[in-house]
């Protein structure tokens, strides 16, 4: 992968796709490979030279954890996870990368 990101990978794909639409009767049809990997790359420099501001990683006033004893929260939650499919709920990971409801008696 030339950014080591899934999501920008996808919008550099979308954005190379556009590109070689908007240009497609000026591509060589000897080598439309070609010319689509030396678009992805000029798109992924220009991409990387010019990070929104916004994508840029910062610690939030909401990133602070929630009391540890809320009965009312945890019950909402237990009642909302009981709500998810079993198989949705084995793929879900919580903060510190445990299972969602390991350990914590819900079924």
């Amino acid at each position: 992968m030339l950014c080591g990101d899934w999501h920008l990978a996808e919008d550099l794909t979308q954005t190379t796709l556009a590109k070689l639409h908007a240009a497609w009767r000026r591509v060589r049809l000897d080598s439309p490979d070609g010319y689509a990997r030396k678009v992805l790359f000029r798109t992924f420099v220009d991409e990387s030279r010019r990070r929104r501001w916004w994508e840029w990683p910062r610690a939030y006033e909401f990133d602070i954890a929630a009391p540890a004893r809320d009965p009312e929260l945890r019950l909402t939650l237990l009642a909302a996870l009981r709500q998810v499919p079993a198989r949705s709920r084995a793929g879900a990971r919580g903060a510190g990368g445990s299972a969602v409801g390991a350990g914590s008696g819900w079924r």
